[in-house]
């Protein structure tokens, strides 16, 4: 019998899924509005920019929830289009105030954070410069200025990406017909973690084989609770891609 290896690479994604919901699929007209399938009493809609689109979700009272910039371009892993977070995101409490205000570049944060209480007072102001912080300041709801601590924390397989990989190593198993056939290759799965740390809505973004599909379906579902992805210490929905190799020797 041939042996076989499984390798494991973590690969994070946030999308809209940082803030609280989920990207709906692009094949939906641009210029409609629905209703959001990840956030009850919210609403979508879609405006189609030069070469990307506007993302706005809206409250059940029609006050903004939150406007997110995307760039859309091909997917070098899936060949399909992919929205990348590019520009400008606002999110809005309720009763209409600014909660946070920052800028991506290319899925990387990029110039200023501004956060604020819903009465009005700045919670934070960070400066990053792709990705990394630059400096940071935080403040409670008075303007007293606080300990420091991150905007955003992604989610996490409790005991990190070694444990996450030790579980996945422990119960994939190469279907029987696929290693006769000597066919290998990388699954890449995408997933949500949700804001109590349950995983759902599980999709192949890149196929290899039935049978190495469905193993790592399998072996994904099986997994327990994460850490969930917060925001301003909030939990939130966040997306999460996992490509997995199935490799002989």
């Amino acid at each position: 019998m041939k042996r076989f290896y499984i390798i494991l690479v973590i690969l994070f994604t946030v999308s809209a899924g940082l803030f609280s919901q989920v990207l709906p699929s692009l094949n939906r007209s641009l210029a409609d509005k629905h209703p959001n399938a990840f956030n009850q009493g919210l609403y979508f809609k879609m405006d189609s920019v030069k070469n990307g689109l506007v993302y706005k979700d809206y409250y059940s009272n029609k006050k903004p929830y939150s406007e997110v910039e995307y760039l859309i371009s091909k997917n070098k892993e899936t060949g399909k289009p992919d929205t990348i977070a590019n520009g400008k995101t606002r999110v809005w409490y309720k009763k209409g105030g600014l909660k946070f205000d920052l800028n991506y570049e290319n899925r990387m944060f990029t110039g200023i954070i501004k956060s604020y209480w819903e009465n009005g007072n700045l919670k934070r102001k960070d400066v990053f410069l792709r990705d990394s912080l630059i400096s940071g300041a935080c403040f409670d709801s008075t303007s007293v200025e606080i300990k420091h601590f991150p905007f955003s924390v992604m989610p996490e397989f409790n005991g990190g990406e070694k444990a996450l990989m030790r579980f996945l190593s422990s119960r994939l198993m190469y279907p029987f017909n696929a290693q006769r056939l000597g066919i290998q290759g990388r699954v890449i799965l995408q997933f949500v973690v949700a804001v109590d740390g349950e995983i759902s809505d599980i999709k192949i973004v890149r196929k290899v084989n039935d049978e190495l599909d469905q193993e790592a379906i399998r072996v994904v579902k099986s997994m327990p609770r994460w850490k969930p992805g917060l925001i301003e210490n909030e939990p939130v929905r966040v997306y999460f891609t996992l490509p997995i190799y199935f490799k002989l020797a």
